[in-house]
Parts: structure tokens; sequence; C-alpha cells
């Protein structure tokens, strides 16, 4: 859900800056905002209604500290495979620090705009593009520790812009995490290609 909500932004800024789009494009991203900082709480419903009050009435710093204290590894940890070693990914993903920020960028476009104020599209435009960016890194392949239970899980999401829906692919053993991500990694391109069945 999140990958493509960040897809269909990319497709909307590929049409350029126009307010209709940009409102679009804000409340897909503003979604995406939301379901990065709750995913580690889909295990436990209580604690993921606790989490989604939470951020519902509170502002973007106020949140973060109520979400690490019902989940100190809420944010999810982007990687990615490097010489067949799983590693973190450094820079260029939307970081902990700066969703607050983002989540503020988003929100201010989808209010009612002042008609005799001067809006920069343009800068509302790079502002929103350089989100979809970060999100796509963060969510590209990362790992995050499940709220309430301890369980961490890896997550690879392969997608194409030309196909419909990105493809998910959730791995719980940390042992085999390098060989299996590996290995998905690998067949989820080949299949992609075309050059798997």
């Amino acid at each position: 859900m999140v990958k493509t909500r960040i897809l269909r932004v990319v497709e909307l800024l590929a049409d350029g800056a126009t307010r209709r789009t940009l409102e679009e494009a804000a409340l897909h991203l503003r979604m995406c905002l939301e379901y990065v900082v709750l995913i580690s709480f889909t295990s436990h419903r209580s604690v993921w209604e606790a989490a989604d009050r939470e951020l519902a009435k509170a502002d973007a710093d106020a949140a973060r500290k109520k979400l690490r204290r019902l989940n100190p590894s809420y944010w999810s940890q982007p990687v990615r495979m490097a010489d067949g070693v799983l590693e973190d990914l450094e820079e260029g993903y939307l970081t902990e620090s700066e969703w607050g920020r983002a989540f503020g960028t988003v929100s201010e476009l989808l209010h009612a705009q002042n008609p005799f104020a001067m809006h920069d599209v343009e800068k509302s435009f790079a502002s929103l593009a350089e989100i979809a960016q970060k999100l796509l890194n963060l969510t590209d392949a990362f790992m995050i520790t499940l709220a309430d239970s301890g369980l961490a899980f890896l997550c690879h999401v392969n997608y194409d812009r030309a196909q419909a829906a990105p493809k998910v692919l959730i791995m719980l053993g940390q042992d085999k995490w390098p060989e299996t991500f590996t290995l998905a990694v690998s067949m989820a391109r080949a299949k992609s290609d075309g050059s798997a069945d």
C-alpha cells in the first residue's frame, strides 16, 4: 500500500506542478508518512490503536516521542545488499528526525490556501519530490521490530513502475537473512525482467 502510493506520487509529479497535482501528491505522502511510523505496530491491535490515537492528536515531535515509548524500535532501518552482506543504508532515505518536517510539509498543502498569499509551487513540487524519493529509499528493503513481540523482520519490496502492484517479500529468520535476501532479490529481479518463470 505504501509503495503503491509513493509510485502514484512519482507519476503525479511527472505530469508537472499544478495545485491539484500537489494536493493529491501531498495526500498520498501524508498517508505514507503515517503508515511508515505505524508499520511496527501491525502485529498488536491495541498497540496499533494507541499509536494511531497518538498520531492523530499530537504534533509531530510529541507523536514521535509517544511512539518511541510504545516501541523504541518503531522506525524502519533501510538496508541493502553489498557483496553478499546485508548492511544499513547510510543516506538518501527519510530518517526519523526528518519525519516531522516532512509531515508538516505535506500537511500544509492539504489545508485551504489563502488566495491573497504568494505560494511557491515549484518549491512545494521540489519538496514533495524529495520526500517521495526518500520514502522510496526507506521502503525498498528494510528491517523493523514489531511492538510488544521483539520479533524483527526483513521486508523487500520489488517494484517496477510499469507494474500495477509492488511485490513484497518478508523474512523472519535472522540467521539466514543475507543468503536468503540475496537469493530472493535475484529471483524477484529475474521474474520482473521476464527471465524466470
